[in-house]
């Protein structure tokens, strides 16, 4: 086939320069177009813009050849290797994989901008440029829609993207890192062990004995939110949805376990709760299973006020900080204004719920999410239950912890 002869009608540059030129363009054939009618039907053999067909790189003095009134001029057509990259070493189930190929010698027309590999149940050794395979469960579907797309006119680079397949639960774990699971507390690194984890290594106990001046809220029972954390990348199969871990009955794979002497298991200060995460298969294909523990303790609270002398109409910041009282570690909480009492000459008996304060808000606010800081800004009355505040008067705010 590359003994042929072709034909050049070079062309005039311009009237009576004398100076004549055209072009030669070469298809290298490969496993794809060697069989394709089409590769040869694209071929031009007279012309003043020759395309002609070589089945291997030529040259030296096998390169393609024009020869004009026993003048010999040579041109290289050479091939070359082929290249193929990941973005990375390593990936996990979900994650997003691109491909870069440079292959210099694949020929596409311009409407075949984009090249589909074969997938190893399509492909033959003999219809084989690209494949793409992941062992271990993968079919062809899961790369049904990969494709690569040059990135730019004649750069004979092209790149494709696609996320790595969710497959049988045996296959997805031999996807994973090889890093031991261990356990963390308190802030996350970037790059995490599988396990659970507690967000605070101290947790406030449920209070059932909360005292202070409110009956109503001194008789309830407050229940400690306590979060916990599993990070195992296993279950991260897809990154456009939010997924969870099934939970069976007797396979659960968190189990919390709560350590008090307490007879009627109330927690108390000392208390310590640990919480196990049983992974199916860790880092290195094994069962294994990881904790993390804290401990319920109580703290001593403070009442402030941004001042220390008043007038009357003067607005006041009062500030609880109440560890205690920070429940839920994942919200910004409040409590009722009734647990501060006031005591002046004016008013025995008050507390900061009484409409003279115009408390705003309308509760003790938690600053942010997780601080035990609380609070609120009332307004010096001029009375309270029609008793007048005199000047130079003396007043008392107390929240008994």
């Amino acid at each position: 086939m590359n003994n042929a002869i072709y034909r050049t009608l070079l062309e005039e540059t311009s009237s009576d320069s004398g100076v004549f030129e055209g072009t030669i363009e070469y298809k290298m054939l490969n496993q794809l177009s060697v069989d394709d009618a089409g590769t040869y039907d694209d071929v031009v053999a007279v012309d003043d813009e020759l395309v002609i067909i070589l089945d291997d790189g030529y040259t030296g003095t096998s390169a393609p050849e024009v020869a004009y009134d026993g003048d010999h001029v040579r041109e290289d057509a050479p091939t070359y290797t082929g290249e193929v990259s990941f973005d990375s070493a390593t990936y996990r189930v979900a994650d997003e994989v691109t491909v870069t190929w440079w292959t210099p010698t694949l020929t596409l027309t311009p409407a075949q901008s984009t090249y589909t590999p074969l997938t190893p149940r399509a492909q033959t050794d003999a219809d084989t440029l690209l494949h793409l395979e992941i062992s271990d469960g993968c079919t062809i579907d899961d790369f049904e829609n990969f494709s690569l797309r040059e990135t730019a006119d004649d750069s004979d680079t092209f790149e494709g993207s696609f996320e790595v397949p969710s497959r049988s639960a045996t296959a997805q774990r031999q996807a994973k890192t090889s890093r031991p699971p261990t356990m963390t507390s308190g802030t996350h690194p970037a790059e995490r062990p599988n396990g659970a984890t507690l967000p605070r290594s101290v947790q406030t106990p449920a209070l059932s004995a909360l005292t202070g001046p409110s009956t109503r809220y001194r008789q309830q029972t407050l229940t400690v939110m306590v979060y916990v954390s599993v990070d195992d990348g296993d279950f991260d199969e897809s990154s456009t949805s939010v997924e969870s871990i099934a939970v069976t009955e007797g396979d659960a794979p968190v189990t919390v376990k709560v350590i008090t002497t307490d007879e009627d298991y109330n927690l108390e200060q000392g208390s310590i709760i640990t919480v196990t995460y049983n992974d199916p298969t860790d880092a290195s294909g094994n069962e294994n299973s990881v904790s993390d523990s804290a401990t319920f303790d109580l703290r001593n609270a403070v009442l402030q006020s941004d001042k220390s002398t008043y007038v009357i109409g003067q607005d006041a910041l009062l500030t609880l900080i109440e560890p205690d009282l920070n429940l839920d570690s994942d919200s910004q909480e409040t409590l009722p204004l009734d647990i501060i009492a006031w005591d002046s000459d004016a008013e025995g008996k008050a507390d900061l719920s009484f409409g003279e304060f115009g408390a705003v808000p309308s509760n003790l606010r938690e600053t942010d999410v997780n601080t035990g800081i609380f609070q609120v800004v009332i307004t010096i009355p001029e009375e309270i239950n029609g008793n007048a505040l005199e000047r130079g008067e003396e007043i008392t705010l107390t929240y008994t912890d």
